[in-house]
């Protein structure tokens, strides 16, 4: 981008990884990419709980043995267990989301900008839903392989640091020092 990384006026204040200021509205495209992306996060957590919990529940009370003497295959039990993830984890994804709409609505007339729900499910679709799958492909994989619920609560503590590191050591818009634009 021309300009030193700054966007073209076009009416509106411009600014460069700075959420706070008069000059930004509170429900901006910007901060509500930031807010869900951070709040895809944070399903990490609960993917880490579904896991250890939900999918390993059948192993854990010896039920294992009794569903796979059905005529049920093993590769539609792990895709439909996989799914059930996937859906839960997304679900409460779109459900923070649409408590950060809910907001929106209560902000002061002079912060809020126009409404667009785009600039909600654009977030949701672009960073929220790849980081769920991601996140419960992998958490999925260690619980199937490891059978172990510590081991998978490990691997979610473990896969959130390395999330927090490599979004801060590759200068991700959400860890930046806010910067005034000139």
């Amino acid at each position: 981008m021309a300009g030193g990384g700054r966007v073209p006026r076009t009416g509106h204040r411009s600014f460069t990884g700075q959420l706070r200021g008069d000059e930004v509205h509170r429900n901006s495209p910007y901060a509500i990419t930031v807010v869900i992306s951070l709040l895809s996060l944070c399903t990490i957590f609960a993917a880490t709980v579904f896991s250890a919990g939900a999918v390993l529940r059948d192993r854990t009370y010896r039920m294992d043995a009794l569903v796979f003497s059905t005529t049920i295959h093993k590769t539609t039990y792990l895709f439909v267990k996989f799914a059930g993830l996937l859906t839960v984890v997304f679900l409460l994804l779109c459900l923070a989301a649409t408590g950060v709409l809910a907001g929106s609505f209560t902000l002061d007339a002079t912060q809020r900008g126009p409404f667009n729900i785009l600039h909600y499910l654009h977030p949701l679709l672009v960073f929220g839903l790849p980081n769920v799958i991601l996140t419960c492909a992998l958490l999925f994989s260690m619980s199937m392989i490891t059978w172990n619920a510590k081991a998978v609560y490990a691997g979610g503590v473990l896969l959130y640091i390395l999330y927090l590191t490599a979004s801060i050591a590759g200068g991700s818009l959400s860890w930046r020092a806010p910067q005034v634009p000139a």
